[in-house]
């Protein structure tokens, strides 16, 4: 993934919540491309299938999610509580 160091206007550290934007939005894509392949990868262990290990696999997707949804809930609100 490729790091983009934009400037957001009137933001303190304007360029780190863009990155976290943009791949918070690649969490959530990999985790959509995960859901239609049936295979998730697991850091440290592979790639877990839907079909052996269905618990293991919703968690990994459940996890590229809720790190996807987070990274950019706190790039759009996080600068309202840093001043």
């Amino acid at each position: 993934m490729v790091i983009l160091l934009w400037k957001i206007p009137d933001c303190p550290g304007g360029g780190l919540y863009m990155n976290m934007l943009f791949f918070g939005i690649g969490l959530i894509a990999f985790g959509v491309v995960y859901i239609c392949m049936g295979k998730a990868y697991a850091r440290f262990h592979g790639w877990v299938y839907r079909s052996d290990d269905p618990k293991g696999y919703w968690g990994e997707v459940a996890l590229y999610f809720v790190l996807g949804a987070g990274l950019v809930a706190y790039s759009l609100f996080g600068n309202l509580f840093s001043r």
